[in-house]
């Protein structure tokens, strides 16, 4: 399956299916809406909160893959370290940014 926001495109292999020791797993708050914006940036927005986060190219993809595996953080992580070609820890310290500024925003959780 290939999935595109904007001109990132991701490949998903296995299905989307986690190991089962994904680790950390990211949920989205109720409410919480994601839409495309007509500048092609994504949006995320809760209409419980107010809350609003804007996402980039890189913030796009990385929201796309956490979908993808149902929020488990590792195959999402593994996913774009390989179609970027990025040393994994790096890209996992992006995502750890990433999800935090989601989660200050109350637009996720994180649950182990």
């Amino acid at each position: 399956m290939v999935v595109a926001a904007g001109t990132i495109a991701i490949m998903q292999s296995e299905q989307g299916r986690p190991p089962k020791e994904a680790g950390l797993r990211v949920l989205v708050e109720p409410e919480t809406v994601t839409s495309v914006r007509e500048d092609g940036t994504m949006q995320l927005e809760s209409s419980r909160t107010g809350s609003t986060y804007l996402c980039g190219p890189m913030g796009t993809a990385m929201w796309i893959a956490l979908r993808q595996y149902a929020g488990h953080v590792e195959p999402a992580v593994e996913l774009l370290a390989v179609r970027w070609n990025k040393n994994p820890c790096r890209l996992r310290a992006d995502f750890d940014t990433f999800i935090g500024e989601l989660e200050d925003a109350d637009l996720v959780s994180v649950v182990e």
